[in-house]
């Protein structure tokens, strides 16, 4: 039962992480920043997302 609780952890957590990232992306579209850069800015960006993700359940 307890696996199902921090099931429903995370996805609260990731409901409230999503449009955050999606807000971010859309930014990043908006600026129009060409270079690679932008690109592993947003790509790291979700990686501590999804790390964050992973402590909540951690931390539970």
């Amino acid at each position: 039962m307890a696996f199902y609780e921090n099931l429903v952890i995370l996805l609260s957590a990731g409901m409230i992480l999503l449009p955050i990232t999606i807000i971010s992306l859309i930014i990043n579209e908006y600026m129009k920043p060409v270079e690679i850069r932008s690109f592993k800015a947003t790509f790291t960006m979700i990686l501590l997302l999804i790390l964050c993700g992973i402590g909540l359940l951690l931390l539970t």
